[in-house]
């Protein structure tokens, strides 16, 4: 019954907070028509042939395998469909299945499930509350910033006391207000975002409480506040791996490069640490020490890495790099060991042997130790085993124009804003890097119109007007160059920047002889 009432309260709350100007649920929108998002929609998916011999927990044993160790989500996400078939009440397998198919950009079937777990009669507060956090958050990733806040409100109806979602109301509400629509008729919310400090109210919650409360700060880029939570989990229990692997990267986000050191060295010196928690903190590690500019450790990791999982080819390349980088300086490299580079990854070799999640990855990885061409590869390999990979396309767009391989960029970036169903976020970034590229280019007129179009998806993104105001000023088109650098100062006054840019624009008007 608990489960059945809080189900209809959080219901309630999703249709009463629609107002004003604010399309609802399933109203036609400005990106490809209606958004289905309440009504729970079933996605079947083939089995494989001996799924008749395991359980709905085996299957989400599997699925957890496939998705946690292995990083094989379109696999993971059929092992959940498996145990969902055997046992229509699991919700950590919708769950689950849902997280699969954000990370595979099947947002409509993300939301489906979490729909699904939403609207379950017998639905625990536990389960109710992750399903409408998740949810908002893909919403809110997904430019609806109405149905997000109307989650975010549902989640904290549930559980007042969890500050993670005031953040990311707050921030939701902000969003949605910056494209014109009118919140006035949004109640407001009394109790202010609470800032998490470290060990507050550690006692009333468990170090995996803590751990899911990072994940969700993370999922809405508080960086700052995850990494306190994450903090809080890691002083409940000093040998939670992930706690420490998810602070190092929201420190690696905010810069703090030092502590995000520290923390992957204690990752590295546990007794107990299992291989693949070694093997990626020793990756990671290496790739900041690598950005860092201090190529011997990278080395160093690399190696070890290496000596852990001698198949993993792209630590042989990032090693090779960081290798080449050293001796730049000066520095003398006779002394390394020399180790058998890894084999190319080339479009036709092994075509069979990975899925597009797993070429995906590998790219990632490559590109993030500064391989761009053999990341390009990878890439490409993702593509072609799943042509609507979003993000395997904008990483190759991106892997093209650091090779100077600007055309096919182009052509990258061009697909993807043609797709009949990519959402907002991937859209509004292709056109923002498309642009920036035909600026590099000198197509200054394309590069405007791009820039003009991402402006209409996102007014309240700030350096979007820099980027086109730059370009109107090698255009010589002082006067809309400088409207754009105030409309920049608008939402944020204290951008530095965007001022000197202004000054050198009316700087250069003046000397037409016309006036602002």
């Amino acid at each position: 019954m608990k489960g059945l009432f809080l189900a209809l309260v959080v219901s309630m709350l999703a249709v009463s907070l629609y107002a004003g100007d604010v399309p609802a649920v399933g109203e036609e929108g400005t990106l490809g028509g209606p958004v289905a998002i309440v009504a729970p929609v079933p996605v079947p998916t083939p089995e494989p042939a001996d799924a008749t011999d395991k359980t709905a927990e085996e299957w989400l044993a599997e699925g957890r395998e496939l998705w946690w160790y292995e990083d094989r989500f379109e696999e993971a996400s059929v092992a959940f469909t498996n145990a969902i078939e055997r046992d229509p009440t699991l919700v950590r397998a919708y769950n689950l299945r849902a997280w699969m198919y954000y990370m595979l950009d099947r947002y409509d079937e993300a939301l489906a499930d979490y729909a699904t777990i939403i609207h379950m009669d017998s639905v625990e507060s536990d389960d109710l509350l992750e399903a409408l956090e998740e949810r908002g958050n893909l919403l809110n990733r997904m430019g609806l910033y109405a149905e997000a806040v109307a989650d975010y409100t549902a989640a904290i109806a549930v559980a007042p006391e969890k500050q993670s979602n005031y953040t990311a109301r707050e921030q939701a509400l902000e969003r949605l207000a910056a494209t014109g629509a009118d919140v006035s008729g949004y109640d407001e919310i009394s109790q202010p975002t609470p800032r998490l400090e470290p060990g507050a109210d550690a006692a009333g919650k468990t170090a995996n409480d803590w751990l899911a409360e990072g994940r969700s700060l993370w999922y809405a880029d508080c960086h700052e506040e995850a990494s306190v939570a994450f903090t809080n989990a890691i002083e409940l229990d000093p040998k939670l791996v992930r706690a420490y692997n998810l602070r190092a990267w929201m420190y690696y986000m905010l810069d703090r490069y030092d502590e995000a050191l520290a923390d992957y060295a204690t990752i590295i010196h546990m007794d107990s640490v299992e291989p693949d928690d070694l093997l990626e903190a020793l990756e990671e590690r290496g790739n900041l020490y690598n950005r860092m500019s201090l190529y011997a450790e990278a080395v160093a990791d690399y190696t070890a890495a290496i000596l852990l999982a001698p198949e993993k080819q792209n630590n042989y390349t990032a090693r090779d790099q960081a290798l080449a980088r050293l001796a730049a300086t000066g520095a003398d490299v006779s002394g390394y060991e020399e180790m058998q580079p890894a084999p190319r990854p080339e479009l036709e070799a092994d075509a069979t042997s990975k899925t597009a999640s797993e070429w995906y990855e590998e790219g990632y990885t490559l590109w993030f130790a500064d391989q761009y061409q053999d990341a390009s590869v990878a890439f490409s390999k993702a593509i072609e085993l799943e042509p609507q990979h979003v993000r395997a396309l904008n990483l190759r767009a991106w892997m093209y124009y650091m090779l100077d391989r600007y055309e096919e960029a182009l052509a990258d970036y061009t697909t993807i804003i043609t797709m009949d169903s990519v959402g907002r976020d991937d859209l509004l970034e292709s056109l923002e890097e498309r642009g920036n590229l035909l600026r590099t280019m000198g197509l200054y007129p394309e590069a405007i119109a791009d820039y003009t179009t991402a402006i209409v998806l996102a007014p309240e993104k700030q350096n979007i007007y820099v980027s086109r105001g730059l370009t109107y000023e090698w255009l010589e088109q002082y006067q809309e160059a400088i409207a754009d650098y105030d409309m920049a100062l608008s939402l944020k006054p204290d951008d530095e920047l965007a001022q000197i840019f202004r000054d050198g624009a009316v700087e250069k008007l003046a000397a037409t002889g016309a006036g602002i």
